[in-house]
């Protein structure tokens, strides 16, 4: 039996109204367990990971996948990546730990037209590592940014990012959603290491996993897995109900940035085996995620962030962190600046980590390749960064000169969508910081 279509991807507020339900009583026997793709357990993204690309995986890379075609095309299918259609309209909202991204887009036959957006400072210690710790600041800087953007949208997407959210893909036996969703009351826990009780999770069926040529009976189906802790989606809640605001999804930031890219073309063709990264430089944390066939197949976060840079800045110079922040703006991580030698340490830190989740993702797909990596969020901007990460990685991964060339950018979010003709002195404005609430405005049913 092949699997039943998902509804809109992964969003978080079904688990939320399924935990008001009478739970069913459970059955004599619990449902066939699952199996991971390579029969090892999932490893948590703190394991440590390899210094060096062992040289057998360098070599498989290189060479052609014998099992290209209908398969990968059959697997791709089912990607939980709609775009909003025509004739609706979607409200995206995005509160990060410095700053309140919100966007809105009105779908029409040509593609998505962004017709209002905004940002605003996140009120101070409102937000820590994606955790609302209070709501009701939070809820009124959102009301004044939707006055002055121009937002008449109260049917929202939203967010949880951040190291409080785990991503997984697990191979299950073909069954129903209603199967895999009793499946998991019983198996949950082994692949998203919360306390069941302060948990919230929802799936998304992939397709058919890879194919074995001696495999008699039809192949598993892959399936997402997300997770996060109870408190986050709580706390969103209560910001939501305070804001006035009808929170119809609670997406995950992977996702809402995964539509970003295949909105402007920079997802490969199923036929290809190459990868997309990108770096989210955020003010607390940078997050990294690989997309395969436009899914993440790897997200992780680094605890090195824009606010650290300006602390490095303010500590080195003597300045307060205002000044320090418009030095950061204005010299970047430049070499033979004023600042360079203060931001090196770190800059160090996060281009180290960026080539090691590299590697540990080519270890993990060993046929994969990865030629594009795009920068978003607040600290995409930061002048010299993209040449560092491009001459780091180039020399690091043994990139050869006869091999495509690694191409390292900021992501421009309007490259192939619309901008409403009232906002077209504000073009410039819409920079890779809004990636994430573009994203979620853009999602389907939103």
């Amino acid at each position: 039996r092949r699997p039943s279509p998902r509804r809109e991807g992964i969003d978080l507020l079904r688990d939320v109204a399924a935990a008001s339900e009478p739970a069913p009583l459970p059955r004599r026997q619990p449902p066939a367990p699952a199996r991971a793709p390579d029969e090892r357990p999932l490893p948590e993204l703190t394991l440590p990971i390899p210094e060096r690309l062992p040289e057998k995986t360098v070599a498989a890379a290189r060479e052609p996948r014998a099992d290209a075609g209908a398969n990968r095309d059959a697997r791709a299918a089912a990607a939980p990546l709609r775009l909003l259609g025509p004739g609706r309209m979607g409200v995206g909202l995005d509160i990060g730990t410095a700053h309140i991204k919100l966007v809105q887009v009105r779908g029409t036959g040509r593609g998505a037209v962004v017709t209002a957006f905004g940002a605003a400072p996140t009120p101070r210690t409102a937000v820590s590592e994606g955790a609302i710790a209070k709501p009701g600041e939070v809820a009124d800087a959102v009301r004044r940014l939707m006055r002055e953007s121009g937002v008449r949208g109260r049917r929202v997407v939203t967010v949880v990012g951040g190291p409080g959210v785990i991503l997984r893909q697990v191979e299950f036996p073909r069954m129903s959603e209603r199967e895999l969703r009793e499946t998991l009351r019983w198996e949950a826990e082994q692949h998203i290491p919360i306390p069941p009780d302060e948990a919230i999770s929802d799936f998304s069926i992939l397709g058919d996993a890879p194919a074995e040529a001696s495999a008699a009976s039809p192949p598993p189906m892959r399936v997402m897995l997300v997770g996060t802790q109870r408190k986050l989606v709580q706390g969103l809640l209560e910001t939501m109900r305070a804001a006035s605001l009808f929170p119809v999804a609670i997406d995950i930031d992977a996702l809402a940035v995964s539509r970003v890219l295949g909105a402007n073309g920079h997802h490969p063709k199923r036929s290809d085996d190459s990868s997309v990264m990108l770096v989210d430089l955020g003010a607390s944390g940078t997050k990294l995620s690989v997309f395969r066939e436009g899914v993440p197949a790897f997200n992780r976060t680094v605890n090195v962030g824009g606010n650290d840079f300006t602390a490095a800045i303010a500590e080195g110079l003597g300045q307060d962190m205002a000044a320090a922040e418009a030095t950061k703006r204005e010299l970047g991580v430049l070499p033979d600046t004023a600042a360079a030698r203060f931001l090196q340490p770190l800059l160090d830190e996060l281009l180290l980590e960026i080539r090691r989740s590299i590697e540990f993702y080519l270890v993990r797909h060993e046929r994969a390749e990865i030629r594009h990596i795009h920068l978003a969020g607040g600290g995409a901007g930061l002048k010299g960064l993209p040449e560092a990460l491009a001459d780091y990685l180039t020399l690091a991964l043994g990139v050869r000169g006869e091999e495509p060339e690694l191409k390292v950018a900021p992501l421009d979010p309007l490259q192939e969508l619309e901008l409403h003709p009232r906002l077209g002195d504000r073009r410039d404005a819409f920079g890779p910081q809004f990636t994430g609430a573009l994203g979620l405005a853009l999602r389907e049913g939103g």
